[in-house]
Order: C-alpha cells, then structure tokens, then sequence
C-alpha cells in the first residue's frame, strides 16, 4: 500500500511548518504542499464527504462556536477548517495526487476525531487508509519558546496561542499541557488502528531527524506494526473483563507471542489483509479486520468488522487473506468446527488456530464447547499435516500454509 497523505501531528507550536520546509526541499517533488493543493482545487471538482468526515466537520464546527473570539474569527477559523477538508478529500479521491501536510485532518480535527472514534471506530479507521502520520515531541520549553516567537511575528493571529492566553483565563502552561495531551492520544489512536507512524523528537538533531523522515516518506512503503508485550499486557490490565484475569498473562502471552512471529514472516503490508477471529478486545495487529459473535465476550476494544457467529458459513467477507488467526475459539465452534476449519481455508492463505485438546470452560449458550485433536484437523485437511505444531500451556498451537 503506497501512501497519499503524509501527515503531521504534534502539539500547536512545537515547529511542524518550520520541519515541513526544511523537509520539503529534500523529498521526491511529486510530494505537494497544501498551497499545491490549493491551485489544483480551483480547477477540479471534490467528491461529496463520507459520513465520517461529515460527523466531524458538524463537531468542529460546534467546537468553534464555543471559543471566545470574535464572530468575525470564528467564521474565518471555521473557513480554514472547512478547507483543510476539502483539499485532503481532493488527495484522497484522486489517482495522481500526493500531499504532504503540515496543518492536517488529524491535528486539526483530533478533538472530534478522538470523539468519533468511541462510537465509530471502523469508520475513523478508514481514514487512515493510504496515509503515514509523523508525530512531534518536543520539551515543553521548546514550545514555549516557539510560541513566544510567533506571538512575537504575528500578534493576535488565529494561533497565536500565546497572546490568547494573555486574554483569557488559562496559562500559557495549561495551554500547552492540553495541546501536548490531545496529539498524544490522537497517536495513540491512530497507532492502534494500524497506521504507518513515525515518531520525532524536535529536541534532537535536525539534519538526523530530515533523513528519518525522508526514508519513511521515500524509500518504506506502510508497515505494520504489532502489538508488543508491553502492549499485550497493558491492554488486558486496562480491559475491565474475566477472560483477561482467568489465566495468567505469561500463559496468554505465549501463543499470542508464536502467532505475531509467524505473521511477521508472511510480509503483510497492510493490516486488512488479515482477519482476527474472537478478539476479546485484543488484536495481534491493529487495524486488521475481526470477525466477533453478537453477545458473547463483549468487552472494550470490540470493534467487529464483522459481527458474525462463525458457526454459520459462509462467512461475510469477500476476499481472500493472507492470514486468518483464532486464537482459543474453535472449541466454541462445535459441532461445525470442521465446516468453519474449511471455510478459514478457503478464506485465508494461512491459517493460525490455538485450541485446547479437552473440554473446559463451557459457556451459557455454548455447551457442545469441545477441544480438537490432532488427528481431527488432520481429517478435516485431507490428511494433510499442518505446517507448525506445538503443545502449549493453554492449547495446542497450529498453524497452516495453504498457499505453497
């Protein structure tokens, strides 16, 4: 997957515009800046938002009707916003264009973005399709300083930030502490959804930081990154569920840690090339598309792309995946655990499930729950061993190389 946008992110004033020129003399010209962008506009015409995109210029907009300016200032902070839409959607629509944004949807829009999310995860996630975010840091004093200079170059501008706060009851400490909050989670998010991030720190060397982001701009297609351990761990403490507290972490860890080094060695460049079966709130990949029953294991983080009992075939998706993982749930799947064993082979070139062998927690609704043998998934794949197995502390794990 080849990225259309670039994106900045990071605190207001932590020096995203000065990086952006200093950047965009070194990167591939076919990269357009916003004022690119804005000759190109006067000519072509821009698709109609999607509702997401609709949902969060209607916050914005309120958003803006809140602040204490002027109406002249807030009409023109809502036209600025309005724009800084219309040419993203104008990229993202095209074949040809590429934009790389200083000032973008998701610094701009990160309030009613983090706030969308909660009700419409999918959807914001689809935003991020074809688009690498870089996020800033810098020490709170460069910031300062940052915002001291501009307040010095342009006195009341729309961010000048600095001089609002001279005005209004909210330091210059807060302000910044609030905007450092609000780019953190908007990384966050998006991280956990999958997208190509890059991280910068402003306090380091500058001509260091330009090659960094020149080859991830460049040289890298979009990567994926997996959840680490650190991750897994958090993740299942934050998640306020049983499944998470029934066994330890470092049993769960286990076959959570085999299934992500396989992944790693198929070479997926995009998360949606895999599907997550049963997720408990947990993917190996964020931003990989899931699968979950309606009304069973409903726990933070339950996103489904499809929301679906995977003891009915066909299954909804329509395309083929690289990898398709259940993790402790084909024994719930009984008595169609062989009709959905072949179903995830048609459906997926690679197949990882982790299961156990006898029968064991057997819940409401569910009580065929029963373990596979060996010797069962060696029926179901016409006698056909699987490419990888092991014994493990809470299953056997397998996995399977249809493609080859």
């Amino acid at each position: 997957m080849n990225a259309k946008v670039i994106e900045f992110i990071g605190p207001s004033g932590i020096g995203k515009t000065t990086f952006f020129n200093h950047l965009k003399g070194v990167i591939d010209p076919a990269w357009l800046g916003m004022d690119d962008v804005r000759e190109i506009a006067k000519t072509q015409n821009v698709s109609e938002p999607d509702d997401i995109v609709r949902t969060i210029i209607y916050r914005k907009r309120e958003n803006v009707e809140k602040l204490n300016r002027s109406e002249f200032q807030k009409k023109f902070i809502g036209d600025y916003f309005n724009e800084i839409i219309t040419l993203d959607q104008l990229v993202s629509s095209s074949k040809n264009l590429k934009l790389i944004n200083d000032d973008g949807v998701f610094h701009n829009f990160s309030k009613e973005i983090l706030s969308a999310s909660k009700e419409k995860y999918n959807e914001v996630q689809k935003l991020l399709l074809n688009r690498k975010i870089i996020y800033f840091t810098a020490s709170s004093e460069k910031i300062l300083d940052n915002l001291k200079e501009r307040h010095q170059k342009t006195p009341g501008a729309s961010n000048d930030w600095y001089g609002y706060t001279q005005k209004n009851s909210i330091s210059i400490q807060e302000m910044i502490e609030i905007s450092v909050n609000e780019s953190e989670e908007i990384y966050n998010l998006v991280k956990s959804m999958g997208a190509a991030v890059m991280r910068i720190n402003l306090d380091e060397d500058n001509m260091e930081n330009i090659e960094k982001a020149q080859n991830f701009i460049d040289e890298h297609p979009c990567s994926v990154d997996f959840i680490t351990k650190e991750d897994f761990i958090r993740t299942a403490e934050l998640n306020n569920s049983k499944h998470w507290k029934t066994q330890p972490l470092e049993n769960r860890w286990e076959y959570h840690e085999k299934s992500i080094q396989i992944l790693k060695s198929l070479q997926i460049s995009n998360p949606d090339e895999v599907l997550e079966i049963g997720t408990v709130g947990m993917q190996l990949l964020p931003g990989s598309e899931t699968m979950d029953i309606e009304g069973y294991w409903n726990y933070e983080g339950k996103n489904p792309t499809y929301l679906h009992d995977a003891r009915k075939t066909p299954w909804p998706p329509e395309k083929k995946y690289k990898a398709i993982v259940a993790l402790r749930v084909f024994q719930y799947l009984a008595p169609f655990q062989d009709i959905a064993f072949n179903e995830a082979k048609k459906l997926g070139e690679n197949l990882i499930i982790v299961t156990p062998r006898g029968r064991e927690y057997i819940p409401k609704g569910m009580e065929e729950t029963k373990g596979i043998t060996y010797e069962e998934f060696l029926k179901w794949n016409d006698g056909n061993p699987p490419d990888f197995h092991q014994e493990m502390k809470l299953g056997d794990f397998y996995y399977w190389n249809f493609k080859k």
